[in-house]
């Protein structure tokens, strides 16, 4: 998954967590397999992160192991900033 882009009149509304959210439940609902190369899913992967879901991202490596692979509190899922706020 490239990204998740919020057009700038609708940010702070919720809307790339809903995004993110659906995209991950029809990647389960329907078997595919994800690799989250956005830094916005990557967050909320983490934060969102059950045996479900784990059994269907495959990368980065990053997520998968190693120091960014520890689930994010559930809280931060509110505090995630929206896609257009992350800096590439």
């Amino acid at each position: 998954m490239q990204s998740v882009t919020v057009p700038a009149k609708y940010k702070s509304q919720g809307l790339a967590r809903l995004l993110a959210e659906t995209a991950f439940t029809y990647a389960i609902v329907n078997n595919y397999y994800m690799y989250l190369r956005c830094e916005y899913l990557q967050k909320y992967y983490r934060a969102v992160k059950n045996p479900d879901l784990e059994e269907r991202v495959v990368g980065p490596p990053h997520i998968l192991n190693g120091p960014d692979s520890a689930s994010s509190d559930s809280n931060v899922i509110n505090e995630l900033p929206d896609p257009e706020d992350f800096k590439f």
